[in-house]
């Protein structure tokens, strides 16, 4: 396989890790519930930046594609991703515009708006509606317009009755502490964290990840990325247990060591790829031996920064800390 093909190559790999397949077997019940009840379940899936959740979102499309007939195209799954300072009015337009409205701009009526969605929805039979990056709705704004997204998303749900998938960063709970009536339908929360190696359990799980990564490399030879203890903590230590951050750095190393027409991933590619991308002040790869004790794991609250430090300032520097967003 030649390098420049090695990017794609690695995009299409999907490590179905037991988070993973519980976040997707629970969108599967989202989606079979509604079909039996006008009371939708819905669900909020959290994560960091990089943690995989648009990943995840790119798989479970591709195993509900739109539908085309004749007379007609059948969009089972609508997933739209928000922008930035996203309002009640522009995810209207965004839902639009992505079930291929062509005068989705046309009013920034958010009465208008939210009617004609719901209409298309029905049309276009949509049993499933993903937003990610939901936390643009809510960055920077007021508890006032907080409780205003809130009562639109619970109307919408209302309306159309089929279950709506929220995913974006961990604060994108505040929206749910904003309307009760909004947090009871969502009762369904997961969070995909980042991987952790202190433990022997979260270890293992750490472990097989990087071991189904490494059996689907384009080389001859296993690279022992998991069998080998110091290779193993040097991953984790350049990418801090971020999935994102995992496959840049393998991706990278991968092409490093096909250019030069190696038969296993080296660590002389992977010290390559770590300093490439400045993956931390000192290279893990070139130590000869790291004690798992001396590594560091992610915050709790690793996520959340942007709306502390924005709340930190609406505060005249006093410290806020979690507990008090709520």
């Amino acid at each position: 396989m030649q390098p420049n093909n090695i990017a794609v190559n690695l995009k299409s790999i999907f490590v179905l890790t037991p988070k993973l397949k519980e976040i997707l077997e629970l969108m599967d019940d989202c989606c079979q519930d509604s079909k039996v009840t006008n009371d939708p379940l819905c669900m909020l899936v959290t994560g960091d930046t990089g943690a995989g959740k648009t990943t995840l979102i790119e798989h479970y499309i591709k195993q509900i594609p739109p539908v085309e007939t004749i007379n007609s195209s059948k969009i089972p799954l609508l997933s739209t991703t928000l922008p930035e300072n996203a309002t009640p009015v522009s995810a209207a337009q965004q839902l639009l515009y992505d079930l291929g409205d062509p005068f989705y701009s046309k009013t920034n009526n958010i009465i208008e708006l939210t009617a004609k969605l719901c209409i298309l929805i029905k049309n276009c039979g949509v049993e499933m509606i993903i937003i990610d990056e939901f936390q643009h709705m809510i960055e920077f704004k007021s508890k006032k317009v907080l409780f205003r997204v809130a009562d639109w998303l619970k109307m919408l749900i209302i309306r159309v009755k089929i279950p709506i998938i929220l995913f974006g960063l961990p604060y994108s709970e505040l929206i749910l502490q904003a309307n009760k009536q909004l947090s009871g339908r969502f009762l369904l929360r997961q969070c995909l964290e980042p991987f952790r190696i202190k433990s022997k359990k979260n270890r293992e799980y750490y472990l097989s990840f990087i071991n189904a990564i490494d059996k689907a490399l384009p080389f001859d030879k296993i690279s022992s990325l998991a069998s080998d203890p110091n290779i193993a903590k040097a991953i984790y230590v350049a990418s801090k247990g971020n999935l994102r951050q995992i496959m840049l750095l393998i991706n990278y190393a991968v092409k490093k060591s096909l250019k030069a027409n190696e038969h296993q991933l080296s660590i002389k590619s992977l010290q390559y790829a770590a300093e490439l991308l400045k993956l931390g002040k000192e290279n893990p790869f070139s130590l000869s031996h790291i004690d798992l004790n001396d590594i560091i794991e992610p915050d709790q609250n690793a996520g959340w920064e942007t709306i502390l430090d924005q709340r930190k300032v609406n505060s005249k520097d006093k410290k806020i800390t979690i507990d008090d967003l709520f």
